[in-house]
């Protein structure tokens, strides 16, 4: 608490008490050193607002235990300046099936949009993203026919309710021109008293029918263009329309229109990496890994070949990585949220194991998994997880 406010609201020790355990000057020195404690992780009074603490990509569910399927939390090791992730469940628990660990959050990000960019353009997991985007479209129709014949329900019973409303009304009006028509009039306003809350309910099913389709409707739709439309991806990554700077390569797959799904081709030219990255080309040569792959040139009169012009290109998926790294949180989730995107992280191996075998490196124990089906795991001869 206060300790100015414990000075003034307490009472002082009476020469006859019962002599204290430590002295006060101790106990205030203990008291210091467990908040100073309870600051290093985070633990009561207000919490951090600075940038490193709002610096974490996969909060609000896009994380999870792949042992207990939980959602893992932002948690700050004691001394430490920089956020994990924690699972919280733990094996001292009845029912609960492992210890609990963490893992540094900012590698696990970097580990999410390296995996997110690999989804987006290796064709192997496009097409698999397509055939789980197929089945998720006919659920997601199926979902809003559902909610669409239950607004119809409701507004067919509301018209029903009104239309009886209307005739009781009539009647009681006409009763109450009659002499000893009391119990009839009482009844016929029990009557609309009951169709009141009947037409309050009809109304709040109706109020809940309509997102519910309308969602559907939208989800369905995206799912159906997902691969077809790369435009919307590709914009959320870029934030403008770039399209035209990446190349596409149709697959044997068709869509449920019958026009070939596309794929991203596995090289872009430098200049359209440095266009997509609104940086200079030389800026992008220094920030993605370059090589020649077209050279141009004429041969000369002794039979040697003289280079005039040599074409540098980059791996696509390294420019979507670096897109995604420089787009903010917020504009990324959106597409995590989209594509039903969670990364899931295996727990390490027990002291014991450790000190035999040593760690699992943490490539090896995420994988991100998309639209429920499909799970990206990482190639860890090419990642460079750096934060």
């Amino acid at each position: 608490g206060d300790p100015q406010r414990w000075q003034n609201e307490t009472y002082p020790i009476q020469q006859t008490a019962i002599p204290p355990i430590i002295d006060p000057e101790q106990w205030e020195r203990v008291q210091a050193k467990l908040k100073h404690a309870a600051d290093l992780n985070n633990r009561g009074g207000p919490r951090r607002t600075d940038a490193e603490a709002t610096s974490t990509l996969l909060d609000y569910g896009y994380i999870r235990c792949a042992e207990c399927n939980g959602r893992m939390t932002r948690h700050w090791v004691k001394k430490s300046k920089h956020p994990y992730y924690r699972c919280h469940k733990n094996a001292d628990r009845p029912g609960l099936p492992h210890k609990m660990f963490h893992v540094p959050a900012h590698r696990v990000d970097a580990l999410a949009l390296k995996l997110l960019a690999k989804a987006l353009t290796d064709p192997e997991q496009v097409l698999a993203l397509a055939d789980a985007a197929e089945q998720q479209a006919a659920d997601a129709s199926v979902d809003a026919d559902l909610a669409a014949s239950e607004l119809a329900a409701s507004h067919k019973r509301l018209s029903e309710i009104t239309a009886e409303q209307d005739a009781l009304l009539a009647a009681q009006a006409a009763l109450s021109r009659v002499p000893g028509m009391d119990k009839q009039i009482q009844d016929i306003r029990g009557r609309l008293a009951q169709l009141d809350k009947e037409c309050e309910q009809a109304n709040e099913e109706s109020t809940r029918a309509i997102p519910r389709r309308d969602h559907a409707n939208e989800r369905a739709e995206f799912l159906r263009h997902i691969f077809t439309q790369h435009k919307f991806w590709l914009h959320v990554t870029t934030g403008d329309d770039g399209i035209e700077d990446i190349d596409f390569i149709t697959t044997d797959v068709l869509d449920d229109a019958g026009k070939p799904i596309l794929a991203i081709r596995e090289e872009i030219v430098l200049a359209n990496a440095a266009r997509l990255l609104n940086v200079p080309e030389e800026d992008a040569e220094a920030l993605l890994p370059v090589r020649p792959l077209s050279q141009y040139g004429d041969e000369l009169a002794d039979g040697t070949y003289e280079v005039l012009l040599t074409e540098y290109f980059v791996r696509t998926v390294d420019v979507i990585e670096l897109l995604l790294r420089r787009a903010p949180h917020e504009r990324v989730r959106k597409l995590l949220h989209d594509l039903d995107a969670v990364m899931m992280v295996k727990r390490g191996r027990n002291w014991a194991e450790y000190a035999e075998h040593g760690p699992i490196p943490l490539e090896d124990r995420v994988y991100l998994q998309l639209l429920g089906t499909v799970q990206v795991g990482t190639d860890v001869t090419t990642l460079n997880t750096s934060s």
